[in-house]
């Protein structure tokens, strides 16, 4: 299942009983600065992903993010509390709960809080849009490409997974092609020998033939395209994915929100125009 992000209820209350305080014992951090921008992160107690701190493979996604598995911390006391040896799930929650019985309600900004699930919302409403009606005119006979499937469910692990799996296709079309490269002048050789032209010492050939005509052609024709296109594809998911996760805990974040923005459009664009050799 993908890493789902908490929802809006969910941020609402956890600021809402933090009187704008990192969560940590002793510790004075503000999450919301004068700025109005988030200067905190949003942790969680048993981890959303697997590898994570505290992870627990029987929690529920809706139990992952929901308000008893998430408090917000200091950058310093986020990283601090990575350590799972001083920090057991019951020592985190204890933690939690402390901060919240002794805090002050605090109200945070809503339009803060839904801005970028809104925007994020919009943005793939418009690709399942621009899918559906290149499907639409592929089934008409107006588009003869084969064009690229996107699922915008896809996990954060899987699309890491897909990622590797696709760098090692680009690794065994170059090992293809450098394989037919060595093999290349011998071929020649068995093939002017098998039309009588003399070039001892060579020997005769199996399969006499020019090794030029058709030389790797589906590799160099179909799989040298396709290949780097899913490549494309998956990175560039991955990214807006990164920079979402970056953005659900740090909003204010500048240079990602303009990162974001950028790989946005550079997306939809590809999804826009790219089509499969076939």
């Amino acid at each position: 299942m993908p890493r789902r992000a908490p929802t809006i209820d969910t941020l609402r209350a956890l600021f809402a009983k933090s009187a704008n305080r990192c969560a940590f014992p002793g510790c004075d951090h503000e999450l919301i600065a004068d700025s109005n921008l988030f200067v905190a992160q949003v942790c969680h107690i048993e981890a959303a992903e697997p590898g994570g701190e505290r992870y627990n493979a029987a929690m529920t996604d809706e139990a992952r993010r929901s308000f008893e598995n998430l408090l917000l911390l200091c950058y310093c006391h986020y990283v601090e509390t990575d350590r799972v040896d001083l920090y057991s799930v019951v020592k985190m929650k204890q933690l939690k709960a402390d901060h919240e019985r002794a805090a002050a309600r605090f109200v945070v900004d809503e339009v803060q809080l839904a801005r970028l699930a809104q925007d994020m919302d919009a943005y793939w409403a418009r690709i399942d849009h621009v899918q559906a009606t290149i499907n639409v005119q592929r089934a008409s006979g107006h588009v003869f490409e084969i064009p690229p499937k996107i699922d915008r469910h896809r996990a954060t692990l899987d699309l890491w997974k897909d990622t590797f799996e696709r760098l090692e296709h680009v690794r065994s079309l170059f090992q293809h092609v450098g394989a037919a490269a060595q093999t290349l002048p011998a071929d020649l050789v068995a093939y002017y020998t098998a039309v009588g032209v003399d070039l001892s010492p060579a020997n005769s050939t199996e399969r006499p033939r020019n090794p030029a005509d058709g030389f790797c052609w589906e590799t160099l024709n179909l799989g040298a395209h396709n290949v780097p296109l899913d490549l494309e594809l998956t990175l560039r998911q991955l990214e807006i994915r990164h920079l979402e996760n970056i953005l659900a805990r740090t909003p204010g974040d500048a240079d990602a929100s303009r990162r974001l923005e950028v790989t946005k459009t550079a997306f939809e664009c590809l999804v826009r125009e790219a089509s499969y050799a076939d």
